[in-house]
C-alpha cells in the first residue's frame, strides 16, 4: 500500500482573554483566563502584559495569576497567544 500523508494543519487556533473583562479595573493578585480552541489541538497559550511574556500554560483551562501591584497604576494591555500542535499561532 501507499502511505498517504495528512494535509498540513494550516488553520490557526482561536483564542481570547475571557477574564478580566476589557476595561476592567484590577489590583493585586489577578487571575487571567483565556479560552483557546483548535481543530487539531492546542500546544500552549502564552500570556502577555504590555508586550512582555509573563506566563505560559500548556493545559486547559488556560489561566495564570499575576500580581498587578508590580505594574504602574494606569492602563495595561493584556493579550494571549495560542499555538496549535502544528505551531500555527493566533
Amino acid at each position: 500500500g501507499e502511505n498517504c500523508a495528512n494535509p498540513p494543519d494550516t488553520t490557526p487556533p482561536v483564542v481570547s482573554v475571557s477574564t478580566p473583562a476589557s476595561g476592567a479595573t484590577v489590583s493585586g493578585q489577578t487571575t487571567i483566563n483565556a479560552t483557546a480552541t483548535d481543530d487539531v489541538g492546542i500546544s500552549k497559550v502564552e500570556f502577555y502584559i504590555d508586550n512582555v511574556l509573563r506566563a505560559t500554560d500548556t493545559a486547559a483551562a488556560y489561566s495564570t495569576t499575576f500580581d498587578m501591584s508590580t505594574l504602574s497604576v494606569g492602563s495595561h494591555n493584556i493579550y494571549v497567544k495560542a499555538f496549535d500542535t502544528a505551531n500555527n499561532q493566533t
